[in-house]
């Protein structure tokens, strides 16, 4: 048979089909390795933009994710003890209190126990201040910049959100020091906010690995190594920070620290290769600045879509979901783990949250590849939404320690919704929107974090006088309407074609 190679001219990667025609030679296709999925009458793209070589360098994506990581979370561990100390103090002023060190009183019918709750609802209303400070212009950034990296690039969004995160950190320093009080601190999370906090941090990381890896098994693990290295750098750091805030009794010790980290992270973003280059970009013309931005937008309503715009739908409202019950826990975890009934000190808190993102992070995302012996992404998310439901169950209604404990074992897969779907609605977009789906994501990310910290902690608030554990019981209802979704997607795609994206799209 005679074959000849077809090149997609509107495409920034080249997609290969064969036209059949009756000879019996094998396509030539110069200095291009064709893998051996691509061999059926209808391939899907290639592992990225022009068959990209992949290098040494390129695999420093995962040691920056891990240490910009690293130095977001110890910031924030930290920043969130101090906020609650410095409150207490404020409300205590007759009692000693240690200066890392939460006081905690366990007598119901005591005044100290009223004033305790009333510190814990103001420290939730400080945090909802920080969030809305931070989120609201993290929410346009993380949209406009995520697109614009099917413009302009992928390596100049990892270089951006360092600026923001380390002038945040050098503002703490200063606010700490010298005292400040706490509405001083709101410009720094606008600071940071404007370069779209971790999560331009996040999106540009799975940008990449999405150009590095072919659709499929493939771009799944790439996308969970990738969540790995993120869940590390969450796992570890609140471990270290509480045993530096329990050993050093200073706030100040973390935040020089995870300066450091920033800079030595700097210089390996320098060194990471560009994985689309200007000839790639250079193929593609643009009518409009908006252009990239409406990229985003017509995902979920172009006509263009038709057949998997419900796909992309409720994909996206299972990861919002999912990304709900994750941020807002963090909010909310240590003011629960800190008072009545647990009273946990830093380094407590610190082994738990290392104990409960190790067992999601390490154990977890491990068993992604035995998972996949078996199961297919979709219900890879199907296991992770009854995980995580349960594990809010059982968190509601905790008393001791125990089931607190029982609470990281039972929710060790609740973290591989999200890594999933990215991986779904990455294979449903063509290579020249890989920046628009993941900029799509990213900003109901932002905006699902915003959301989340802000209801979550007036839910608390609410809630705290009467049953401390219900915003949990929240979250669990949540994961439930994410399993009815997935259900629902997993028997509408069944063998439709629009699943993977192809050449001929």
């Amino acid at each position: 048979m005679d074959q000849t190679t077809v090149i997609d001219s509107d495409e920034t990667s080249p997609l290969i089909k064969y036209e059949i025609d009756g000879g019996q030679n094998k396509p030539e296709v110069p200095d291009l390795q064709v893998p051996e999925w691509k061999t059926s009458s209808v391939a899907f793209q290639t592992s990225s933009p022009e068959q990209l070589r992949v290098t040494r360098r390129h695999w420093l994506v995962w040691p920056v994710a891990f240490l910009f990581t690293s130095a977001y979370a110890i910031m924030h561990f930290t920043f969130s003890q101090y906020k609650y100390i410095k409150l207490q103090n404020e409300n205590f002023p007759g009692i000693k209190v240690n200066t890392t060190t939460s006081y905690c009183e366990v007598n119901e019918s005591s005044t100290n126990f009223e004033i305790q709750q009333d510190v814990q609802k103001k420290t939730a209303t400080w945090g909802i201040y920080f969030y809305l400070a931070g989120g609201l212009t993290s929410i346009v950034a993380n949209l406009v910049l995520g697109t614009f990296t099917d413009r302009f690039g992928r390596k100049f969004l990892f270089i951006i959100p360092f600026f923001g995160t380390m002038i945040r950190a050098a503002y703490t320093i200063v606010g700490i020091w010298y005292n400040f009080p706490l509405w001083l601190y709101v410009p720094g999370y606008f600071i940071e906010g404007c370069t779209g906090q971790i999560f331009t941090m996040i999106q540009i990381s799975y940008i990449y690995v999405s150009d590095m890896t072919t659709p499929g098994k493939q771009r799944s693990l790439g996308i969970v190594i990738v969540e790995l290295a993120f869940g590390l750098g969450g796992t570890f750091s609140p471990l270290v920070a509480g045993y530096i805030l329990k050993a050093t009794d200073s706030f100040l010790l973390p935040f020089y620290i995870s300066l450091g980290i920033l800079g030595f992270t700097f210089l390996l973003v320098i060194a990471l290769p560009e994985t689309y280059t200007n000839e790639i970009r250079s193929k593609r013309t643009y009518t409009s600045r908006l252009e990239n931005i409406k990229d985003s937008y017509s995902l979920f309503v172009s006509k263009e879509n038709t057949g998997k715009r419900w796909m992309y739908i409720i994909t996206l409202a299972v990861f919002s979901l999912t990304t709900y019950d994750v941020f807002g826990r963090v909010t909310v975890e240590g003011l629960y783990l800190l008072n009545y009934p647990f009273c946990w000190d830093p380094s407590e808190l610190g082994a738990f949250t290392a104990l409960r993102s190790g067992c999601q992070q390490i154990i977890g995302m491990a068993m992604i590849k035995v998972l996949h012996l078996c199961l297919n992404d979709e219900l890879i998310a199907v296991v992770g939404c009854l995980s995580y439901g349960a594990s809010f169950v059982l968190e509601g209604f905790a008393t001791n320690d125990l089931m607190m404990y029982l609470v990281a074992v039972i929710g060790v897969w609740g973290l591989l919704t999200a890594p999933m779907i990215r991986s779904i609605m990455s294979q449903m977009t063509s290579p020249h929107k890989q920046g628009a789906v993941y900029g799509a994501i990213a900003a109901a990310e932002t905006a699902v974090n915003l959301l989340s910290a802000v209801s979550s902690q007036t839910v608390y608030i609410a809630t705290v006088e009467v049953m401390r554990g219900f915003i949990f019981l929240v979250y669990a209802a949540f994961n439930v309407i994410s399993l009815v979704l997935m259900i629902v997607f997993v028997i509408g795609s069944r063998g439709s074609k629009f699943k993977y994206h192809k050449s001929s799209d």
